[in-house]
């Protein structure tokens, strides 16, 4: 058997019969919310007024769980941005590094280079002095 709803004291959103805020416009602490416009912005739900005698309304459990999506929505949003920024900014610091670290590794392999050659040279000079060569 098919519900009977009482089509002018509905929630728009989850069907319980009250008296409750309309979607529009809602005036709460000195200010106005628009519960439509929340609905679209955080879950891209838009919630078309009714053709009849209808409720255009949302209950205040509905309520409390949009702004709670539309602040977690928030959150996450933010918290993306700083990520992508520091991500930038690392790979910007690290470009930056490279250069340096690239003059460092190439004044170490010389460092390397020149005390191996010096090695040569000493053992080559040992030998035909006629000393005996090292353990090499």
């Amino acid at each position: 058997m098919a519900e009977i709803w009482n089509l002018e004291a509905l929630c728009r959103c989850c069907h319980v019969d009250g008296i409750f805020k309309n979607l529009n416009e809602y005036i709460v602490d000195n200010s106005v919310e628009n519960y439509l416009n929340l609905l679209i912005e955080t879950l891209g739900v838009n919630i078309k007024p009714p053709p009849a005698n209808a409720s255009f309304s949302i209950c205040d459990a509905c309520i409390s769980k949009l702004r709670g999506a539309s602040a977690f929505k928030k959150m996450v949003l933010d918290c993306e941005t700083k990520f992508e920024e520091y991500c930038k900014n690392e790979l910007l610091s690290n470009v930056k590094m490279e250069p340096e670290y690239l003059a460092k590794r190439e004044v170490l392999g010389t460092i390397a280079n020149t005390t191996r050659e010096l090695s040569e040279r000493s053992e080559r000079a040992g030998v035909a002095a006629g000393e005996a060569p090292g353990p090499y």
